[in-house]
């Protein structure tokens, strides 16, 4: 069954109709309110301070569970909320949040300059309210004037609520000062002020003031007004001291400053003796001494004492000895040196005087001070061939060690240049020097050695270059190149063999020589190994080089006896020969011993003599000193051995060692001492070959 709706009031017919409601509730008696209060168990209107937040819901009544509908945070004012209730139903309350509360804040104190201006709020922080608050003065503090000043600042809130409060304001030119060590540079000016002023004078910023601790008044004069500053001067380092050992005359006082060459301490220093110097003591004294500067702080340091009638004294090095003229000058007729000292080395040096029958110790410091001597001349030298430094240089002297530089030069260039060359000693002393250098071609090509007619065996790999190689006066050793293209190795016969050497500066050298292929009696293997065991009956691996040397020379010279017959077309064969039969003539004591050295490092040439009514064969050979003649042909003269000889021992009998020397390198000069030169291999100054 049905009901039939009622009609539905219009929204002003309802407004009047809550306004009638609300009215009668009002007017309505006490008794009949809480009758309704009672009946419906909540308190319908509840008040809250604004800005607390939602109260817990029960405040309105213990019917109240939850909120159904109100916001986080109640506006300023009444608003009207809906309410869960315990049988699940809900109710519509009101509740008012209402603003009772004064701002809170807490005051400053601030210092600015007088160019500075503040609003109210740069004097108070923590600034407390539920809502927006006006803050300004209560009156104006009097911003550009200097001073100390309480400051009121007023608070007013939305709802009307106010509150004061007080701060402080200083207003200032220059600020609480500045803190210095002693004896440090003064600050700026602008380290003591509040802002960017300009100073026209500043009195009491004085070097006093710097080097005295304490506190000193600055005074800073800005637009006509003098303004007060602060300068506090710490002094918290002990003094520092260089002290020297004094040598003073017997009966000579002394003061405690006279030790000293320098005091470094940002005040006052004063010195004291920790122990008095004994005038009758004329040994060496140690003096402590103690300094203190005006803030108290203290270092002690200790210097020497020598009471003696003679004084340091400072001499230039030189190679000639000291005499008493430098150490005591105008009393060299009642003083003696008791020792011969050459002052050539720099340093401080303690000798003894004897001053009219008393021993002084007297104290030489010798110095250097003087330029290295040096001594150059104008030069022609090469294209492409730097020098050192050396060898453009006549002469350096000084007493102390000396090293040489130049100035750049470009040794690509032709014609004169200018260069400087600079002599500097191990004390800063230099000196300098300033020649021409003037660069010229290389108009003189390498000497081939060793280009000679050869016996070559037919089918055999062939050494072109052995005993072959090229020097240049500038270049020194240079590559030899080879035309062998005219050469039939595996055919029997004559042919040319040509051999080319160019220098760095395009110079060249080239020889001719004939190769004869012939076929051979004894292979390289079969003359390997019967020279190989020779090798090794007569010689051991801790032999130098020059011992091997005379052992094989000696084997040969004793093993083989002259005949006068040899096949001088194949050595090979005759070397064999030599090892095997022990006979033959000067070519089988030639090839015998060229087979021995060919099982070692001796680096040897073979060697025919030049004219004659015959043929003669030996070798050159060098060990690391030079070429030397080396025959071991026992069919001579009166007892002769041909080891390690030079040209000029080679010269008796006349032409028996005659030979082409242009093709051979030159042969040293000085007579060979077999026992200096094994010593220098063996102490490892002789560098080889």
């Amino acid at each position: 069954m049905s009901k039939k709706k009622g009609k539905r009031l219009s929204r002003p017919a309802r407004l009047i109709a809550a306004a009638g409601m609300l009215l009668f509730a009002v007017i309505a008696s006490a008794g009949l309110l809480w009758a309704a209060i009672a009946y419906f168990g909540l308190r319908p209107f509840v008040s809250v301070e604004y800005g607390m937040g939602l109260p817990d819901p029960s405040v309105f009544g213990e019917r109240a569970v939850s909120y159904a509908d109100a916001p986080s945070k109640p506006p300023l004012g009444t608003s009207r909320i809906r309410i869960r209730l315990k049988d699940g139903g809900e109710r519509t309350v009101f509740l008012t949040a209402k603003d009772t509360t004064a701002p809170t804040a807490t005051g400053l104190e601030r210092t600015i300059s007088t160019k500075t201006v503040l609003a109210p709020t740069d004097l108070i922080e923590n600034l407390t309210d539920a809502d927006k608050v006006w803050v300004e003065w209560a009156e104006e503090p009097p911003f550009g004037t200097v001073g100390d000043y309480p400051v009121t600042v007023l608070l007013e809130d939305v709802s009307g609520n106010r509150a004061k409060v007080d701060a402080w304001l200083h207003i200032r030119v220059t600020n609480g000062g500045v803190t210095v060590e002693a004896g440090d540079e003064a600050p700026a000016a602008r380290d003591f002020l509040m802002d960017d002023y300009t100073v026209s004078a500043i009195d009491g910023l004085d070097e006093t003031a710097l080097h005295t601790p304490g506190t000193h008044t600055v005074w800073f004069t800005i637009d006509g007004q003098d303004y007060p500053g602060t300068l506090n001067v710490t002094d918290t380092r002990a003094p520092e001291a260089e002290t020297q050992t004094l040598f003073v005359a017997p009966g000579t006082p002394v003061a405690p400053e006279d030790f000293f060459m320098a005091v470094r301490d940002g005040s006052a220093v004063t010195a004291t003796f920790l122990n008095e110097p004994d005038p009758d003591d004329r040994a060496f004294q140690q003096i402590g001494i103690r300094l203190t500067d005006l803030a108290g702080n203290t270092t002690d340091v200790t210097a020497g004492l020598l009471f003696t009638e003679v004084q340091p004294v400072t001499v230039e090095a030189r190679n000639t000895p000291l005499t008493v003229a430098d150490c005591l000058p105008g009393r060299e007729a009642d003083a003696v040196l008791t020792q011969t000292f050459v002052p050539d080395r720099v340093g401080t040096y303690s000798l003894f005087v004897l001053v009219n029958g008393e021993q002084e110790l007297a104290i030489v410091h010798v110095v250097d001070s003087t330029a290295p001597a040096l001594a150059v001349r104008d030069r022609t030298l090469y294209l492409h061939h730097p020098v050192s430094v050396g060898e453009l240089v006549d002469s350096v002297t000084d007493v102390s060690e000396t090293t040489l530089s130049v100035s750049e030069i470009d040794w690509n260039r032709a014609g004169a240049q200018e260069v400087t060359v600079t002599a500097g000693d191990a004390y800063g002393n230099r000196s300098e020097a300033t020649f021409t250098l003037t660069l010229v071609s290389d108009g003189e090509p390498p000497v081939l050695y060793g280009v000679r007619d050869r016996i070559q065996y037919v089918g055999e790999p062939v050494a072109y270059l052995a005993e072959v190689f090229a020097v240049d006066a500038l270049d020194g050793p240079v590559e030899v190149t080879v035309d062998a293209s005219r050469v039939h190795s595996n055919d029997t016969g004559f042919y040319p063999v040509t051999y080319t050497a160019t220098d760095s500066d395009g110079n060249t050298a080239t020889a001719t020589c004939r190769f004869t292929f012939v076929r051979t009696a004894v292979s390289a293997e079969e003359l390997h190994a019967l020279a190989a065991e020779v090798v090794d009956a007569v010689t051991t691996p801790q032999m130098t080089r020059t011992e091997k040397l005379a052992a094989l020379y000696d084997y040969v010279y004793s093993h083989v006896r002259y005949n006068g017959v040899s096949d001088k077309n194949d050595w090979r064969k005759e070397a064999a020969n030599g090892i095997r039969l022990g006979l033959g003539d000067c070519f089988t004591f030639y090839a015998t011993l060229r087979a021995l050295l060919d099982e070692t490092d001796i680096q040897y040439m073979s060697v025919t003599r030049k004219g004659g009514a015959s043929r003669h064969f030996w070798l050159l050979v060098n060990v690391g000193t030079g070429w030397y003649h080396l025959d071991a042909n026992n069919n001579a003269f009166a007892n002769w051995r041909c080891f390690m000889w030079t040209n000029e021992q080679c010269a008796y009998p006349p032409g028996f060692w005659n030979f082409e020397q242009s093709v051979y390198p030159a042969v040293a000069t000085e007579p060979f001492s077999a026992e200096a030169v094994i010593a220098m291999e063996k102490d490892g100054t002789l560098f080889g070959q």
